[in-house]
């Protein structure tokens, strides 16, 4: 799937890599104006670092300069981290999928707008 990912004429994607070992990625791309944020990860043992946190201000300062008007994204009802993380940048919820997910999970409709 990171193919499909990296592979986006449109794609924005962002990497943290240090000594050979990625502390984090966001994998997105353009759409319509907007971005929508496929994936955002940080490596199981830098969780609640601040990555997550450096990865979004650089996608948002980023973005900012292609004057885009938001980012949407879903997230897993259950991911407490990244629910916070989210709210914190000020996203907003916009809907839930219900059973949207394999294991029947919500996913949360999150926007922000960059105007």
């Amino acid at each position: 799937q990171f193919k499909v990912y990296l592979k986006s004429l449109n794609a924005i994607n962002i990497i943290i890599k240090q000594k050979n070992i990625i502390k984090g990625y966001i994998f997105g791309e353009v759409i319509d104006g907007s971005y929508h944020l496929y994936k955002i990860s940080v490596h199981r043992k830098l969780i609640n670092q601040g990555i997550g946190a450096l990865l979004l201000d650089y996608l948002i300062k980023h973005l900012n300069g292609l004057n885009l008007l938001y980012i949407y994204l879903e997230v897993n009802a259950s991911n407490i981290f990244a629910i916070k993380l989210y709210e914190n940048y000020g996203f907003i919820k916009v809907n839930i999928r219900k059973n949207y997910y394999n294991n029947n999970e919500d996913a949360l409709l999150y926007n922000l707008s960059l105007k």
